[in-house]
């Protein structure tokens, strides 16, 4: 069947499968079929492979074996009610010979697992001593301009002080709706707006 290297086309697959051939050999499997082919090796500057991505990758092939086997072995045990006994009674087992394991390393550690050392398993990272990111400093986003400095920009937000300074400043004007001076006309008067709320 297998005579020559090459890419197998659908047509092949279908001969493969007419021939009750259930096993691809690896010669055929490309590596873009498989759920490994976003994880290419990642190398440095130099050129070298990093470790971290070589561990990942060959964890990633193990996982894959392991689920492998136990699908084939749930596969084989289905037809047999005893089989499928012995099944869940030994993946029993290992479940709690695998917790008793994780759980005397957490206590060998720190005494007892804690939310922080869940989340570093779950992420895969562990948290660093010194932190490099830092949250931004807090900005008033009112949309009336910026103040920059050093460009000469004189848009910027202003102090109920500064606002109070320029206030005093301004000359006073003689309201037709109440006929006081003060620092508003008709449009804004007071008075009026007293007015309004009672009708």
């Amino acid at each position: 069947m297998f005579e020559r290297l090459g890419i197998p086309c659908r047509h092949m697959v279908w001969v493969w499968k007419a021939k009750m051939i259930e096993y691809i050999p690896d010669v055929y499997v490309l590596n873009r079929w498989t759920s490994l082919a976003t994880k290419t090796p990642i190398f440095d500057l130099e050129g070298n492979i990093l470790e971290a991505c070589v561990n990942f990758v060959d964890c990633k092939r193990m996982l894959n074996e392991l689920w492998s086997e136990i699908h084939t072995c749930v596969s084989l045990a289905q037809g047999n009610e005893e089989d499928l006994t012995d099944l869940v009674k030994n993946l029993k087992g290992l479940r709690l010979n695998l917790e008793a394991k994780k759980s005397s390393n957490n206590h060998e550690n720190n005494g007892s697992p804690s939310k922080a050392t869940d989340i570093e398993l779950l992420i895969g990272a562990t948290l660093p001593t010194e932190i490099v990111v830092k949250p931004p400093k807090i900005s008033k986003n009112k949309g009336t301009g910026v103040h920059v400095p050093g460009t000469g920009s004189d848009k910027r937000l202003k102090g109920d002080k500064e606002k109070a300074i320029e206030q005093s400043q301004k000359k006073k004007r003689l309201c037709r709706g109440c006929g006081e001076l003060g620092y508003h006309d008709i449009r804004n008067c007071p008075h009026k707006v007293k007015e309004n709320c009672k009708l």
